[in-house]
């Protein structure tokens, strides 16, 4: 992933990350992965927002439900997880969703599984009832992608486990 993320910085050199735009940022899709942190966090928050629902099924290696890649590190690693901790950094900026505890379940089910990356405090300001309501609104194989990230993840598991989600 990494390697095929080399790839792509070289051909795309003209453009830094703050140039990306959210067609940019849903064509990359899962090769994001792959982007070293430094650069995600210099993405142009309201260019993740208006990208965010197309990104909202990404799994990267070492998230809960990833499949694995070949060559990308072992087996539960969290190769992809600083890329996850700053989309979801993104996510928090007043330029996209702002703070979590205001999401509604729309923000919380266009965020989708980059979730994962949110710091345990910051999952906890997410409203129980915005989290409920995105996972009753989804269906089929999105439904089944989502909660498998989401349930994988200890903190969001201990939310369900107490009750509060579906």
């Amino acid at each position: 992933m990494t390697a095929l993320a080399e790839t792509v910085r070289f051909q795309w050199s003209a453009k830094e990350p703050e140039d990306l735009t959210n067609l940019d940022l849903a064509a990359l899709n899962h090769i994001l992965c792959g982007f070293n942190a430094s650069d995600l966090v210099r993405v142009h928050a309201a260019a993740y927002k208006d990208a965010a629902s197309s990104l909202s099924l990404l799994r990267c290696p070492g998230m809960p439900g990833a499949a694995p890649v070949p060559g990308v590190g072992a087996p539960g690693a969290d190769s992809g997880l600083p890329s996850l901790r700053a989309l979801a950094a993104l996510a928090q900026s007043g330029d996209a969703f702002g703070d979590p505890g205001g999401w509604s379940a729309g923000t919380v089910r266009a965020i989708g599984c980059v979730l994962v990356g949110l710091p345990t405090a910051a999952v906890g300001r997410v409203p129980t009832a915005s989290m409920h309501a995105m996972l009753q609104a989804l269906a089929g194989s999105e439904q089944a992608v989502i909660r498998h990230c989401l349930y994988g993840t200890p903190v969001i598991a201990q939310v369900r486990v107490n009750a509060l989600l579906p």
